[in-house]
């Protein structure tokens, strides 16, 4: 499968020390690459990527293709859209809540806080997402802080969120109880229903004369 990849993603997933990272690193190309492919019509030697001025990930020559990839345990999530669009994925686990004093504001801090006991871990996991999938589109990486701007569930399941020079729509798909996903996206239309893939899915792909 490191043969439908760019000679620079096979030197960024031979440079993972955990195997679990290097999968995940191969098989979220293979998937937008994928997507590409049945979407546009394109060879996968005909696919190139670019980075944004912060380095979020694009496709060259195709502006008006955006994508996003986030990973988390057994899921690889991708979202693809006309425009900016970003993508969360968190396997709910175990943390020390007191993490979210650093990155929360304190307006979802105390959000957090007045949730019942049993209910702060996936909702933490559910900020968690909602935060990343907004930084994410807007593509600006670690230079826009977490702790900046709240994102807050109200009890009506509507949510508010910060002000940006242009409007954003947010979407909670229901892939896995054990997970907490977040889109977020710059058009209101309802997205698709999920297409799920699995890894033979994948390996098939790259085995269709689909060498870069």
């Amino acid at each position: 499968m490191m043969h439908s990849v760019s000679e620079e993603r096979r030197g960024k997933v031979q440079s993972f020390l955990k195997p679990e990272d290097a999968n995940r690193g191969l098989l979220g190309e293979i998937l937008i690459r994928s997507i590409i492919s049945v979407k546009l019509n394109m060879a996968n030697k005909e696919i190139h990527f670019t980075a944004e001025p912060y380095g979020k990930p694009s496709v060259a020559g195709l502006p008006s293709f955006h994508f996003n990839i986030a990973h988390s345990g057994r899921w690889i999530v991708c979202a693809v859209d006309s425009d900016p669009v970003g993508i969360d994925i968190e396997e709910i686990k175990p943390i020390n809540l007191d993490v979210a004093s650093y990155f929360f504001s304190m307006q979802e801090y105390r959000w957090l806080m007045g949730q019942n006991e049993t209910s702060r871990l996936p909702c933490f996991y559910e900020l968690w997402t909602l935060k990343e999938s907004f930084v994410k589109w807007l593509g600006k990486g670690l230079s826009f802080p977490l702790q900046s701007f709240s994102i807050v569930p109200g009890a009506d399941h509507s949510l508010s969120w910060p002000a940006a020079a242009q409007t954003c729509f947010f979407n909670q798909p229901d892939a896995d109880p054990d997970y907490k996903m977040a889109v977020c996206s710059t058009t209101v239309a309802c997205p698709k229903p999920m297409i799920v893939k699995s890894i033979d899915d994948l390996f098939f792909y790259s085995l269709q004369g689909s060498q870069v």
